[in-house]
């Protein structure tokens, strides 16, 4: 997956980097300084008062970034306690395009 990050995005990285645009969500804190990663975020699903907390830990330079997420969910439904955890892994690969949206929409058929 190709994402482009404008230098002002690198320079002040903002927490919907990770989150998203989901209106459920929302931080407890997000940080992204000095070459490392901290943020917590929560989240209300909505589905029987389900909710779920996610922490992010991770570094990153102007050439990459690794993060760990570990997700808590709480609540009812089915996703009531699961618990999962992720690693992600990213490196630069050249300057921005700029069609790097599309071409990743197109990978996933939309």
């Amino acid at each position: 997956m190709a994402t482009c990050l404008t230098e002002a995005d690198i320079k002040k990285p903002h927490e919907n980097f990770f989150a998203g645009r989901s209106k459920n969500c929302r931080y407890d804190h997000f940080t992204m300084s000095g070459g490392t990663i901290d943020a917590k975020m929560s989240c209300a699903a909505g589905e029987r008062g389900a909710s779920m907390s996610m922490t992010i830990n991770g570094t990153y330079s102007a050439e990459n970034y690794e993060a760990t997420m570990t997700m808590d969910s709480a609540g009812g439904g089915r996703m009531s306690g699961m618990k999962m955890k992720s690693r992600t892994e990213s490196h630069r690969v050249g300057e921005c395009k700029g069609d790097e949206i599309n071409a990743r929409k197109q990978e996933v058929g939309q």
